[in-house]
């Protein structure tokens, strides 16, 4: 690449970064233009460019990793050649500084790709030269960085080592932004060590620092972190709290990675609920994102957690499927920790099939590399799982030993004081039935043993005959009552599992008997009401048609608030309406307005719930957007007072705070001319196809209703139309449908692809592509929402 002319690098770092621009906020936007001027300005110095790609790479660190790799790597390039020509100090300490934030960078990058050893030699690089220039700060910061990749590799010594030095140089340079961050790493490391109290401390030290100078990039992390915590400690409200509000920030500042992790972590806090499917959608819109970024760590994690999902669910092959694919990433990548965890779930799935030996395999695996690195949590997990595997097998001594690990493990998670002595006697507690017989024979065994010893010791030589006699008849002796005790216990044993056998015949009679009881009493209640009340199979025929004909005539009603054929026929011209309700009647809605400065206004939107609750919420919703354009015109203003309307109409709703049902949508606004597109959205995305490029419009984030945002105003947008733009506004009901080959939502990003292979269709063909679509990907899973979608050419 390096013969190209520069104003062709310049197009391909525009094709790179097309997708992620629009997520950007006005000042990365004018940042990233005053890049690319330097970058395609012919006569720009050596320095001025490297700097300027450097500066890429860190405006657009969310985005696709191959991008950000090529903007580092051209940076690294420039400054190495310009060092090497250059003999003026100031030049060369300026570029130095390029270079060392570039192979900063890299490291980085080549982190979140699992390849560490070349992510620690670009690390190890970038330092040795910022040393060179007495940039303290940028050390400090690699250092922080090789600190979090010696974590993930498990080398705890290493890692608490550049953490430490790290934090060192912060604290000298009072660098207030870097003491935040390396406090809150370090608490990752008490976290992983099981000193949950020492790590909450260093998070919340962390989170204030952050919430005082608005590092929202680190908020959103420390915040991740903390509600992890809490999630291990069961609190699971709490840590959906701290999460919740990470994915909010996230959202902000566009952090993609961080929004993935956060979706991660509340899919798993719905999994500990038992909330299987609210926890796959979460995992699967997880897995989209990091699948768009190219992170493996973060693809191997999901992957585990939808094999932890269809293990719950009862799935186990496919659940085991899941597992190995992730196992085999992170060999790839070395996440020693990763490969812990998965080798223990993989060994719980062969457990629960019955296959011992495979289970033992893999736990025996997870439980030396856990000892290895030294981590509680996978030391107790998995020795808890040896021990049951053992039990099954019949070998009580190796359950025993696993078993006084695990009791170990967990106390010393629990931050309890215990001794080797208490953990004895819990574990042999658990384990008495079977080593009871031992335990006797042994002790008197023992007892013999010293007492012929001693009394060897007190006699001469004429006694040793008879002491070896009475020694003889002794060990008979206690050889025989070991047998007694050993078939004594036997029989006991036998006794006991007889006994809780009959026990469990007997309550399973008692609850037969129960039931039949039970059957019989409903079948007699049945029969009397039955002719009580003098239902036929005709009259039961007779109130489902009634059923039916109120549900269709509320359907007919729900119409008739809609947008009418006329209305848009007037107005829009060119246009389709693909509209597909889950049920008769549809949360999802659209409808219009002329204005009373003669522009018109049309709507997509979707109410709170579906089916009937949904129907009810859109009529409330209808009546209020009429009664807001009877004084408003302008989009935003229209959305803040209907807000308003279906804010104070639903106080009324019996709840302690009123009710917050609402709905989220696109309100829009052309003017008499067709020029001019206004626009107020609410969660919703608003879609022009403009000569073979795609527009994207995203609403402010807050619904038209109750919210915490409430008192803030709507934003108001306007575009400037071209004859042949084509505008796609939608509800979230095609992006979200589950299905294709492997089951998963079908994604704004598609529907955003397939509005542009369409566009140039007539648009009633559009709708029928777009039915087609739908139909195709859905194939036999259920329709999990409302869609509806208005499609109109300029």
């Amino acid at each position: 690449m390096k013969n190209l002319p520069q104003y062709f690098i310049c197009i391909l770092l525009i094709l790179f970064t097309q997708n992620v621009v629009s997520q950007l906020t006005a000042d990365q936007k004018s940042k990233l233009d005053s890049l690319n001027l330097v970058i395609n300005n012919p006569a720009s110095h050596d320095t001025s460019l490297a700097s300027s790609y450097v500066g890429l790479s860190e405006i657009l660190y969310v985005s696709n990793i191959d991008t950000l790799i090529f903007l580092c790597e051209k940076a690294e390039s420039i400054s190495r050649k310009a060092l090497a020509i250059t003999k003026n100090k100031i030049e060369i300490t300026s570029l130095k500084r390029t270079l060392g934030e570039a192979l900063n960078n890299l490291g980085y990058v080549y982190s979140a790709r699992g390849e560490n050893e070349k992510c620690l030699k670009y690390y190890n690089q970038s330092i040795e030269i910022q040393r060179q220039i007495g940039n303290q700060k940028g050390a400090a910061s690699t250092l922080n960085n090789i600190g979090a990749v010696y974590l993930s590799l498990g080398e705890m010594d290493k890692c608490i080592k550049s953490f430490n030095e790290s934090l060192k140089i912060k604290e000298e340079l009072g660098d207030i932004e870097g003491i935040s961050t390396s406090l809150n790493n370090i608490a990752g490391v008490y976290d992983s060590q099981g000193q949950v109290e020492k790590s909450l401390e260093y998070y919340h030290k962390a989170l204030k620092m952050q919430e005082e100078t608005g590092q929202k990039f680190g908020m959103s992390t420390t915040l991740n972190n903390i509600g992890f915590i809490y999630q291990s400690q069961e609190q699971l409200e709490k840590s959906l709290e701290y999460y919740n509000n990470a994915i909010k920030i996230s959202e902000e500042i566009g952090n993609k990675s961080g929004l993935a992790a956060s979706i991660n972590n509340v899919a798993n806090v719905f999994l500990s609920q038992g909330k299987m499917d609210k926890s796959l959608e979460f995992y699967v819109r997880s897995m989209t994102i990091l699948e768009e970024l190219g992170n493996k760590s973060g693809i191997a994690t999901n992957l585990n957690n939808i094999g932890i999902v269809y293990y719950e669910k009862g799935q186990k092959e496919k659940s085991l499927e899941y597992y190995q694919k992730a196992l085999k990433i992170q060999e790839e990548i070395g996440d020693k920790l990763g490969i812990t965890s998965n080798l223990k779930n993989i060994a719980s799935v062969y457990y629960s099939l019955g296959q011992y030996k495979k289970a033992k395999l893999h736990a025996n695996k997870a439980f030396t590399l856990a000892n290895e690195l030294g981590y509680p949590n996978n030391i107790k997990s998995t020795s808890k799982l040896l021990s049951e595997i053992a039990n099954e097998e019949g070998n009580y001594k190796e359950a025993f030993d696993m078993f006084r690990v695990y009791i170990e493990m967990r106390d010393s998670i629990n931050n309890k004081e215990t001794y080797k002595s208490a953990i004895e006697q819990n574990a042999k507690y658990e384990y008495e039935k079977q080593f009871v017989a031992d335990s006797i024979v042994n002790a008197e065994a023992e007892k013999v043993l010293l007492a012929n010893l001693e009394a060897e010791k007190a006699v001469g030589e004429q006694q040793k005959t008879e002491i070896a006699a009475q020694k003889k008849q002794n060990i008979y002796l206690f050889l025989g009552l070991g047998l007694v005790a050993f078939f004594g216990f036997f029989m006991y044993n036998r006794f006991k599992v007889t006994q809780k056998q009959k026990g469990i015949i007997e309550d399973q009679k008692q609850e037969v008997e129960s039931q039949k009881s039970k059957v019989e009493k409903t079948l007699k209640e049945l029969e009397a009401t039955h002719i009580k009340l003098g239902f036929t199979h005709e009259q039961l025929e007779e109130s489902h048609k009634e059923i039916t004909d109120s549900i269709n005539y509320a359907e007919r009603i729900q119409r008739s608030f809609l947008a009418s054929k006329e209305s848009l026929d007037k107005h829009l011209k060119d246009y389709f309406v693909f509209f597909k309700p889950k049920e008769a009647v549809s949360g999802d809605f659209y409808w219009s307005a002329e204005l009373s400065n003669n522009n018109f206004a049309f709507t997509v939107a979707d109410s709170t719930g579906h089916g009937v609750p949904g129907a009810i919420m859109s009529l409330l919703n209808i009546t209020s957007l009429e009664k807001a354009v009877e004084t408003s015109t302008e989009p935003h203003i229209i959305l803040n007072k209907t807000r308003e309307i279906i804010v104070n109409r639903l106080k009324k709703d019996g709840s302690e705070h009123g009710g917050k049902d609402g709905m989220d949508c696109n309100l829009m606004v052309l003017n008499q001319d067709k020029s001019v597109l206004s626009f107020a959205s609410a969660n919703n995305t608003i879609v022009i196809i403009r000569k073979g490029e795609i527009l994207e419009f995203k609403g402010d984030k807050m619904p038209v209703g109750k919210h915490d945002k409430d008192t803030e105003s709507f934003t108001l947008h306007s575009v400037q139309l071209q004859k042949g733009d084509v505008i796609y506004a939608l509800t979230d009901g095609f992006p979200d449908q589950f299905g294709g080959p492997k089951g998963k939502k079908y994604m704004i990003k598609n529907l955003k692809n397939k509005f542009l292979q369409i566009a140039d269709m007539p648009m009633s063909e559009q709708e029928i592509a777009l039915e087609k679509e739908f139909a195709e990907w859905k194939e036999d899973n259920e329709q999990i929402d409302d869609v509806c979608i208005i499609g109109v050419r300029v």
